[in-house]
């Protein structure tokens, strides 16, 4: 685990693990991986969260977000989300093909980019106190926002 601060990156914490029994899991059948989703939920939903949401407080609007290529899992997430009684929707936001400039260097998307956001107030709140954040600037700006913090 460190932190990540050079040219070529944005500056970001990031985890490196090695474990065959990881491995097999996460590669083997995606209903296993859904089926221990389900069983801890809240953790489940926490971690995607942090490794691939953000919290967006902008204008005097709140909303969480994440984003992910592969369909399944923002659906699977959005009916996790559901159970809680927190409403999100799921979105194509980028098309295969699409050209994006990443530091002044353009490329193509090599496949579609799903967005699972969360918008409504008070399904942004109730997420902030059902799953919540690990990362503490991400939980702190949501807490902030709501005037828990």
């Amino acid at each position: 685990m460190g932190f990540e601060n050079d040219r070529t990156r944005t500056s970001r914490w990031y985890v490196e693990v090695t474990s065959k029994g990881l491995f097999r899991f996460l590669t083997g059948p995606r209903e296993r991986l859904f089926e221990v989703a389900g069983a801890y939920l809240r953790e489940f939903l926490r971690r995607f969260f942090d490794s691939e949401g953000s919290a967006v407080v902008s204008k005097g609007r709140v909303k969480v977000l994440a984003s992910n290529y592969d369909i399944e899992v923002p659906r699977l997430c959005q009916n996790l989300l559901e159970g809680l009684g927190i409403h999100s929707k799921t979105y194509k936001t980028k098309h295969k093909g699409q050209l994006v400039v990443i530091r002044g260097k353009q490329y193509r998307y090599n496949s579609d980019l799903f967005t699972l956001t969360i918008n409504r107030k008070e399904s942004v709140y109730r997420y902030t106190r059902e799953v919540g954040f690990s990362i503490t600037r991400k939980q702190n700006k949501l807490l902030s926002y709501f005037g828990l913090l």
